[in-house]
């Protein structure tokens, strides 16, 4: 879908076999990411990730706004590579082994539980979970919208799937550890994201915040699925679903942006009359983010507080519905805006083939998703056992 989206959106000629190969680069990096349980692999993995990224972040070098984005990126990735690296090296050194499953065996449990530790500092940077976010707003500000939309979804979910298969998987027998710290971090997360969102006024901004609630949300998932695979189903259940409608919204806001050069909330004002199809899209997009039924969103949310009802954590079940409620104002806050507030700006949309069937898709996933979503429950089902 992005390299659909991508494919209207970058027109000069500079960018024509850069971005998809870097796009490719990037999904292949967190395609091996996802899959590692070898130390070398992963630092290999979550390099290529951060390398092809970083490239797209700052590939438009003649605005200043992606060259600060780029450079920020850059410092807190290798601030994220440097903690997760110390923190594998003490897992190397405790068991001489670059298999990180050895590390959780008998002696050196408790050892490896501190190291794993560290290193999930740097996986909660890249998943820019809070109090480890501060990066993510500037980034997706000032990176090419669809770029943005691309590093909300695709590193976040291979981080979170390696994350799930260490806590569930290598380190499930000491969830007594790190579980009480999961939950800490989604609850932070969610907070953080949503109450940071209220205050936006760029679009762009708000969906970065809102991405760092969301985040939270799978987080709640992961804290709970150490003896549990239902939890853990149901982080990835929410993985599949936020890729559609995130990067529908982000998608959305591109279009928007390359008419109106900003993404302001002004700029989405009266955009119902002027797009009723890009305006339908982009409510959608944003009703699932809020979790209302019958959209993918919702199915989302329910498993999750399924989840943490019944793994004892009624209290980030709590946390996590507060949380659903306040996000849903900011959302409404856009949508009100496309169909309500009065606009006097003349913009033409013109026809974008290649956007219109990356917006199409992920609104129908989004529909589908939660209106039918055993097959995707099944799908996970079957690739979690």
């Amino acid at each position: 879908m992005t390299l659909l989206a991508s494919a209207d959106y970058f027109r000069d000629a500079r960018y024509r076999a850069d971005v998809p190969a870097l796009i490719v680069a990037a999904t292949l990096g967190a395609a091996m990411l996802a899959g590692s349980l070898d130390i070398a692999l992963v630092v290999l993995s979550f390099e290529i990730v951060a390398i092809a990224t970083l490239i797209l972040v700052g590939i438009t070098t003649d605005v200043s706004e992606s060259n600060e984005a780029a450079l920020k990126f850059f410092l807190y990735g290798a601030a994220a590579v440097a903690i997760m690296l110390f923190g594998f090296s003490l897992l190397y050194g405790l068991t001489g082994s670059t298999h990180i499953e050895i590390a959780a065996d008998g002696r050196t449990a408790s050892l490896a539980v501190l190291a794993l530790a560290i290193a999930l500092v740097g996986f909660a940077f890249k998943m820019a979970v809070a109090p480890f976010h501060m990066w993510a707003p500037d980034v997706y500000q000032g990176a090419p919208t669809p770029i943005a939309g691309f590093i909300a979804v695709v590193p976040k979910a291979a981080a979170v799937a390696i994350v799930l298969r260490l806590l569930h998987g290598s380190f499930a027998a000491q969830q007594f550890a790190w579980r009480p710290l999961m939950e800490a971090l989604a609850a932070v997360s969610m907070t953080v994201g949503n109450l940071a969102a209220l205050r936006q006024t760029n679009v762009k901004r708000l969906l970065a915040y809102s991405s760092i609630a969301q985040i939270g949300y799978v987080l709640v998932g992961v804290a709970v699925s150490g003896t549990d695979p239902a939890a853990a189903r149901a982080a990835l259940f929410y993985l599949i679903v936020y890729l559609p409608m995130n990067l529908g919204a982000f998608f959305a806001a591109a279009r928007v942006e390359q008419v109106a050069r900003r993404t302001e909330l002004d700029a989405f004002a009266g955009l119902w009359k002027r797009a009723p199809a890009l305006s339908l899209t982009l409510t959608i997009a944003l009703l699932s983010l809020a979790g209302v039924p019958p959209l993918g969103g919702y199915i989302g949310k329910v498993l999750l507080l399924s989840a943490a009802v019944s793994n004892g954590a009624s209290w980030l079940a709590v946390v996590l519905a507060v949380n659903v409620v306040v996000a849903v104002y900011y959302y409404l806050r856009i949508i009100a805006r496309m169909y309500l507030a009065p606009s006097d700006a003349s913009e033409n949309f013109q026809r974008q083939p290649a956007m219109e069937v990356a917006l199409a898709v992920s609104t129908v996933l989004t529909i589908v998703l939660g209106t039918v979503p055993d097959a995707a429950v099944r799908w996970v089902q079957s690739a979690w056992r």
